[in-house]
């Protein structure tokens, strides 16, 4: 049995992938944001966590532990082969930067106790900033610019901290050109049904890309996201590729 952790900035593909896995969600043999889901998303919620004493434990948190390993065996016993998540960096509202996954406490948690494969997503950041306010996950271009700063950057650094035999980079926008090969370096990578996958492919759409940014928008971002800026992470991101 296998967690399969998709990893990335909202807006940089959990949908694409998320559609091109949709025959897994159907399967008795996989299971999406099973028991694990909530447990977590709650354990690193810090408005959750400011309201629990008992939460300061919080590193190598045997309680927690436990009860990840308690439901892995369960579905386990069950013959289920993958499990997959996917929340997106940050996850729920309100927005805030910091509600989001903590990949180095998630390997503490889950060392010795099951096969982790992670796949990290990219996408150009004028574009996964606009796709959030297209979503109406905030109307701030600015405040969500931040946060995609915020989280590129915290990827980057908590992966530096992942063996690079745990993971793997893909773009978006290169995905998108290559689906095939794509989905095929995707079944290879996290040991899945090239065959299942590629009828997934089938389900993606291409999005209307950066020309329908309203001007202004698309200017303040082009300066935000400058050089020196894209600096911060770029090299990790360009490295590993699936």
């Amino acid at each position: 049995m296998k967690f399969l952790f998709v990893i990335g900035v909202e807006g940089t593909g959990h949908h694409m992938i998320g559609s091109i896995l949709s025959d897994y969600t159907k399967r008795d043999d996989s299971v999406f944001e099973g028991e694990w889901h909530d447990l977590l998303a709650n354990h690193w919620d810090y408005e959750k966590f400011k309201k629990h004493e008992g939460l300061f434990s919080f590193i190598g948190q045997k309680d927690l532990k436990d009860k990840l390993k308690n439901i892995f065996q369960k579905y386990e016993a069950n013959q289920v082969k993958n499990l997959f998540e996917h929340t997106s960096f940050p996850y729920e509202q309100p927005r805030e930067s910091l509600r989001r996954p903590d990949i180095i406490n998630f390997e503490e948690l889950t060392k010795d106790t099951i096969d982790v494969k992670y796949l990290v997503l990219y996408r150009n950041p004028i574009a996964a900033t606009y796709s959030a306010i297209r979503r109406k996950f905030t109307d701030n271009v600015y405040y969500q610019a931040r946060i995609a700063e915020s989280n590129y950057i915290y990827i980057e650094r908590q992966f530096s901290q992942v063996p690079d035999n745990k993971y793997r980079v893909v773009h978006f926008e290169e995905f998108l050109e290559n689906p095939e090969h794509y989905g095929k370096k995707l079944s290879e990578w996290w040991e899945l049904e090239h065959e299942v996958v590629e009828v997934g492919l089938k389900n993606l759409r291409k999005p209307s890309g950066m020309s329908k940014i309203p001007g202004d928008s698309r200017k303040f971002l082009e300066n935000f996201f400058s050089e020196a800026r894209l600096n911060q992470w770029q090299e990790f991101y360009n490295s590993n590729k699936l």
